[in-house]
């Protein structure tokens, strides 16, 4: 499914039953490039939510300061139900990288309801040699410093990953090489520029799935059911590499109960729909459309995963 380049839009009376319904267009943030990941699963939940309630929306991109800008349009816009932010881990895991973040997840916003779950992938060139995590690690141990690891960005989720697995798998030395994103860190494997990565799922699928790069392990407590003969890294003896990356929809603090409970329920059915478990399964991602408390629960958890990551490998932006 191809990315939604316009403003998502309907007429029709609302339909979900709450108390609260829109009135007025409503707008969904993404701090992103249109045709991003996060733009794509934007845009196609969006449209669901609008055959849902009927609301006029319109997802709108604000990728300035690497989502900074957004995610602060969000956060300033009136807590009224009109304006929701789309938004992955990143938002979670920036203010632990670097303390100067203008913002705070758990005071600047209400989390409403998670679209889903990806695991990243450690993956190797076929000139490598290593067919499974233990005969790498051997390879990087024997070889120490010569391997460079990409990943996609300095204090990314990938980033953390692959300095979590150094240290877990014996303190293993290699040069950590970040890109803007995984499709060029994708290219420079396939030109033989870099033989190993860590990337999203999804954009690694393609070239996975024809045999173009090998995939060695994913994290995450269990497989992926995009790549499920690729076994986690805690199958494969390393622990603490269950974290994942993930998107979701909140609302700006302040926002009332009811409105919240509305978005809620309405972003968790769209989620539910058969087309959007098929679009999220090609490119690489587990639906969840939990509810407001469970996705509550569930960012407390990743902040304290990430937070003990943070401080394990010690990066840090200041």
């Amino acid at each position: 499914m191809a990315a939604l380049t316009g403003p998502v839009r309907a007429q029709a009376p609302a339909t979900t039953g709450a108390a609260w319904a829109p009135d007025r267009p409503v707008r969904v943030i993404v701090p992103g490039a249109p045709g991003s990941g996060a733009d794509i699963y934007t845009r196609a939940v969006a449209q669901r939510m609008v055959e849902i309630t009927g609301a006029t929306i319109v997802v709108e991109n604000q990728a300035g300061g690497g989502g900074i800008a957004g995610i602060l349009a969000a956060a300033r816009a009136k807590p009224d139900g009109t304006t929701l932010l789309a938004a992955i881990s990143g938002i979670l895991l920036g203010p632990l990288i670097d303390r100067s973040q203008p913002y705070n997840v758990f005071t600047d916003f209400v989390p409403v309801s998670q679209f889903h779950r990806t695991a990243i992938v450690l993956l190797v060139t076929d000139a490598t040699p290593a067919r499974n995590l233990a005969e790498f690690t051997e390879l990087v141990r024997a070889s120490p410093g010569r391997f460079n690891m990409g990943n996609f960005g300095y204090g990314s989720s990938s980033h953390l990953v692959s300095e979590m697995l150094a240290k877990r798998a014996g303190g293993l030395q290699w040069q950590a090489v970040p890109f803007q994103s995984s499709p060029p860190l994708i290219r420079d494997m396939l030109a033989g520029h870099i033989c190993c990565g860590m990337s999203d799922i999804g954009s690694a699928r393609e070239m996975v799935l024809n045999g173009r790069l090998r995939p060695l392990a994913v994290s995450g407590s269990s497989r992926s059911p995009t790549l499920p003969d690729v076994p986690t890294f805690g199958e494969q003896g390393v622990s603490g590499l269950e974290a994942a990356i993930w998107q979701g929809m909140f609302a700006p603090a302040g926002t009332p109960d009811n409105i919240v409970a509305y978005w809620g329920r309405t972003v968790a059915e769209a989620i539910r729909r058969p087309e959007i478990a098929k679009l999220f399964g090609e490119l690489g991602a587990e639906p969840v459309g939990n509810t407001p408390a469970e996705f509550t629960a569930f960012l407390r958890a990743e902040r304290d995963r990430w937070g003990a990551i943070v401080e394990e490998t010690g990066i840090r932006i200041q």
